[in-house]
């Protein structure tokens, strides 16, 4: 990957986190910002609160680690391709630039199935699969203050660097707000 270095001074970001895009533009990856990792649990206490809210069959987007449903697909086993979802899943996927993929398969799974996803993800209003698989196409609740995502350590020392929103398709997330 290339750096702009005047993009770097100029901003006066870190310039291992600046990349240049394949069509040449210069970004810098937050989402790996803090230590090259995108797969981070979700909080415990946030998935409760969804899980009560919604009953959960499967997390399509685990590890044998972190799942947090007794049907989850791993990165060995993945829920992109040809796997059949279950009628309503959990959903937080790696926030690299991957990411469009599994939104685009869990809007899939809604409209050609019905099957309901419901998702942790970083808010990126400007990205295309923002407006190609999520506005004006699911619910959205945008949550207020900062997630703080675990490892297998357990919590990690810092909110994350991004805000975060809480996506459905297929569900309602009415009543969901007075719980978070």
């Amino acid at each position: 990957m290339k750096t702009n270095r005047d993009t770097v001074k100029f901003f006066g970001l870190d310039p291992i986190n600046i990349v240049q895009s394949p069509k040449g533009g210069f970004f810098q990856d937050v989402a790996l910002r803090s230590s090259g990792k995108n797969d981070w649990q979700t909080p415990p206490e946030l998935f409760e609160i969804l899980n009560n809210h919604f009953h959960f069959e499967c997390d399509v987007t685990a590890s044998h680690e972190n799942r947090l449903c007794n049907k989850y697909f791993t990165e060995e086993h993945s829920c992109l391709g040809n796997s059949n979802w279950t009628p309503m899943n959990y959903m937080n996927p790696p926030y690299g630039r991957n990411i469009r993929f599994f939104i685009e398969k869990a809007y899939q799974q809604y409209t050609d199935k019905g099957h309901a996803t419901v998702a942790l993800l970083p808010v990126r209003t400007g990205t295309k699969w923002f407006h190609n698989y999520i506005y004006n196409k699911a619910d959205i609740l945008f949550l207020k203050g900062r997630v703080w995502f675990y490892d297998n350590q357990g919590r990690l020392p810092n909110a994350s660097p991004f805000d975060s929103m809480i996506v459905s398709w297929g569900i309602d997330l009415k009543g969901l707000e007075e719980k978070l």
